[in-house]
Parts: C-alpha cells; sequence; structure tokens
C-alpha cells in the first residue's frame, strides 16, 4: 500500500500525469491535470487500487482531496472512474470545503450546475 510520492512531473494527459522519482515512472489518474506543470515537483498523496487485472495509483495534492475521494468511492454506485469524474466537475478550491461536509447531496447539486 502507497501513501504518498514525491516526484517530477513528465508528462501530462487528460486523465493522468506521469511522475518520475529515483529512476521509475509512474502512471497516476489525477483529476484537475490542469492544475499541474510539465518539470513541476510535487508531492502526492496516493490511493492504490489493485485487482486481478490491473494496479492503479489515485493521486491527489492534499489530504483533503483524497479524503473526499474515499467519501465519494464509499458511496454506493460510485466507483474510481465515477469518482475522479466527479472530482473534475468540482471547482477544484472546493473539493477541502466539501471534504468537511461529508454530504453528498451537496455535492450533487454543484455537479448538476
Amino acid at each position: 500500500m502507497y501513501f504518498g510520492i514525491n516526484g517530477q512531473i513528465l508528462k501530462i494527459y487528460d486523465n493522468f500525469i506521469v511522475v518520475e522519482n529515483n529512476g521509475i515512472e509512474y502512471k497516476i489518474f489525477v483529476s484537475h491535470t490542469k492544475i499541474f506543470k510539465i518539470k513541476e515537483k510535487i508531492h502526492l498523496f496516493l490511493h492504490s487500487i489493485i485487482s486481478e487485472t490491473e494496479q492503479q495509483l489515485i493521486g491527489f495534492k492534499t489530504l483533503k482531496e483524497k479524503e473526499f475521494f474515499s467519501i465519494l468511492i464509499s458511496t454506493k454506485g460510485i466507483g474510481v472512474k465515477k469518482a475522479l469524474n466527479i472530482l473534475n466537475k468540482i471547482d477544484y478550491n472546493k473539493i477541502e470545503e466539501f471534504s468537511y461536509k461529508n454530504d453528498i447531496n451537496i455535492i450533487s447539486n454543484e455537479i448538476e450546475k
């Protein structure tokens, strides 16, 4: 289980970034890819998904964003991909506010705007 990573961003794609750490390049799915910059040195908090068919790393700039993601995926009917899509629809600066409220109805209203 991973908790975080320090590294430098090498590439940015639509829904993931590539982070280099000690010569190893990690594909890390993130929301709001536009807030990242190539060659930026970063620290990300990680959530790892391990199944029979794949391994994925989900990265978050703040611990509050990671906690909010955990709230989303613990909600019936919301998986990893849907949670990332929800995060992308919410103004990045409001994510911390939503994690404090822990109310899925408030989140639903924000997404429908």
